[in-house]
């Protein structure tokens, strides 16, 4: 038998751009092409938000388009696509979603959670 417990964890909008800039900046790139910002970051986003780079930001607050190397396509994510991949992760791969609360995750954890964002799965590495 098998024994869990559903704990409801936060993650603060910061926590979620260091994520995101570790995934960007780690074995993500190795998959992406081209980053291109669909809406701007909206003055209402908190000041921090507007000294990061756009790519740890703009899926919080707007829309950002990912382009795909040798031609794989593209895809549109949000603050809606992000919030899937932590849904996701808590049930794909538990461990990894505890290493992002708890800021233990590496750039392998962080790219898992961006490729469950952008695609719904895992497919590259």
């Amino acid at each position: 038998m098998e024994f869990s417990v559903d704990v409801p964890v936060k993650l603060t909008e910061k926590q979620m751009a260091y994520i995101l800039c570790g995934a960007f900046e780690g074995y993500s790139s190795s998959w992406i092409e081209d980053i291109s910002y669909i809406d701007p970051l909206p003055e209402s986003a908190p000041k921090w938000a507007h000294e990061w780079p756009r790519y740890c930001t703009i899926p919080m607050f707007g829309r950002m388009k990912i382009t795909m190397i040798e031609g794989d396509g593209e895809v549109i994510i949000d603050a809606q696509c992000l919030q899937y991949a932590l849904d996701a992760m808590s049930i794909q791969f538990p461990l990894r979603l505890h290493s992002l609360f708890d800021e233990s995750y590496d750039a392998e954890d962080a790219d898992i959670f961006l490729q469950l964002a952008c695609f719904s799965e895992v497919i590259y590495g």
